[in-house]
């Protein structure tokens, strides 16, 4: 954002502190005639030809008795910054208030010269929804190697890159890959997946991977997709050691 180009300008939200919810809700909706929306416990929440209108008992100091002005803003972080640049101060920075499964709710504050609050709020997708096919079919690709190769090759992209970093090599194309695996001639290796995270097209996991009658062999995968299949894997496998002592006093186990 530039100095320029950024303004706050839409009012999404208009927070009204009330001493009692229900008597307020009824003043709104039944004498005023503002179209109700929803309520909770201490909040009631109106429609006001598009502005939100939020009646609420205020539980945390600093919101009693002043008028807060929510303005949209499509991206919070960056509009936090713009605003910090020109001196503004926030009191509560960018956190997310709500989430419904497919979207997130963003809030920041900051004050005016006269002690009143001013939100920025901005509503945007909850990758982690979008990301749940994502994160399963990571878990069972990694959980198919050494059962079913086929399974566990079929979330390559068929120009996918495997890449073993200790060694060096790289074998490119789904159907190589799927090829060395099933060529193995050691005993049955089998992962067991302790976490998978990111977003979009960037990912990393976890893993043990165990041979028979080895010890286990600790590994960093990164990832990388394209249209859900993943294009680039990069394998980190490490051998455990035994821990030194000078750090014992430290260390959780």
């Amino acid at each position: 954002m530039t100095d320029t180009a950024f303004g706050l300008a839409t009012i999404g939200q208009i927070l009204i502190p009330v001493s009692d919810v229900a008597r307020a809700t009824a003043f709104y909706r039944d004498r005023l005639g503002v179209r109700f929306l929803f309520g909770f416990p201490g909040m009631a929440f109106f429609d006001a030809d598009g502005v939100r209108l939020y009646l609420a008992e205020p539980e945390e100091p600093g919101f009693g008795g002043h008028t807060t002005l929510y303005f949209r803003v499509p991206d919070i972080a960056s509009a936090v910054a713009e605003l910090e640049g020109r001196g503004v101060v926030f009191t509560h920075p960018p956190h997310v208030v709500h989430r419904d499964g497919t979207s997130e709710l963003w809030l920041a504050f900051t004050k005016d010269p006269d002690d009143n609050n001013i939100g920025l709020m901005s509503e945007v997708p909850d990758v982690r929804h979008g990301d749940a096919a994502t994160v399963g079919a990571i878990e069972a690709h990694y959980l198919a190697i050494g059962r079913d190769e086929d399974a566990a090759g079929a979330i390559y992209a068929d120009d996918a890159v495997l890449e073993y970093v200790q060694s060096g090599e790289r074998i490119r194309g789904r159907a190589a890959i799927v090829a060395t695996r099933k060529a193995y001639p050691g005993p049955p290796a089998a992962f067991s997946v302790k976490r998978v995270s990111g977003s979009g097209d960037n990912w990393a996991a976890e893993l043990v991977l165990r041979f028979e009658g080895e010890d286990p062999h600790f590994v960093a995968a990164i990832l990388e997709l394209r249209n859900g299949a993943v294009t680039r894997e990069a394998l980190y496998i490490a051998e455990p050691w035994e821990p030194p002592a000078y750090r014992a006093g430290w260390v959780e186990r």
